[in-house]
């Protein structure tokens, strides 16, 4: 079974297509990485999976379940690309909030709570507003609240944008204990040498199309990821 499986989706705005015929299937228990340029479709297939956009046609299914259903995308965690939150709720109020929506409570929430700001380097942040927060402070917080939920799937839209060499670098290694646990965790990320570092599997699209899909080992066996990427999109535009 397929931690997510994907068939025929197709999606239009107005008349321009942001999914054309898009079929992608993600093994479970992978660091899964979605590239394309700007504007290829990678966040209308997410924000497929999230319910977050009606399709034109085709279906999705999350671990076997419909997408449709709320069941199925509760297995879900998601982090945007540039999270924010209510801006006068402070860094541990907002984990607090995210591990309700979670389903924990009492002492089970704080000491996830606790752990969480440990694991993720903040707890100097704890009691600092959200609209005090950098953007790379912001960006730690919205991988905080991702760690507040146990669930099968994570989904991190540029992770690695605000961070510092050194929490990306221990970033990795919560995505790698992630997936040791037997966790699918999907990366869009345009910074192709970090994806290439910690990426098991690679999908490239463009357009909505699927221009490649396979391990990280088969598709760099001869090349960079980065000139694999470059070669593909920019033949797929003649």
């Amino acid at each position: 079974m397929f931690a997510i499986e994907s068939h025929q989706l197709t999606k239009y705005y107005h008349h321009q297509v942001a999914l054309d015929g898009l079929s992608l299937n993600i093994p479970p228990g992978c660091t899964f990485a979605l590239l394309g340029p700007n504007g290829a479709g990678k966040t209308t297939f997410v924000k497929s999976l999230l319910g977050l956009v009606p399709l034109k046609s085709g279906s999705i299914k999350i671990e076997g379940v419909s997408a449709n259903l709320s069941t199925a995308r509760a297995k879900i965690a998601f982090m945007p690309e540039n999270f924010n939150f209510y801006p006068y709720y402070r860094v541990r109020a907002t984990l607090n909030f995210f591990g309700q929506l979670g389903g924990l409570s009492g002492p089970r929430l704080q000491q996830q709570l606790n752990k969480t700001l440990e694991q993720v380097k903040i707890s100097e942040l704890a009691n600092k507003r959200m609209d005090a927060l950098s953007k790379g402070e912001r960006q730690r917080v919205g991988l905080a609240t991702l760690w507040m939920r146990d669930t099968a799937i994570y989904i991190l839209d540029e992770p690695f944008t605000g961070l510092d060499p050194l929490m990306i670098k221990h970033l990795k290694l919560q995505i790698k204990e992630l997936v040791d646990k037997g966790k699918t965790v999907i990366i869009n990320s345009h910074i192709l040498s970090e994806v290439e570092q910690i990426a098991d599997n690679v999908a490239i699209i463009n357009h909505g199309k699927l221009l490649a899909c396979d391990s990280i080992e088969k598709l760099t066996a001869n090349q960079q990821l980065s000139d694999i990427f470059c070669e593909l999109v920019e033949g797929e535009e003649h």
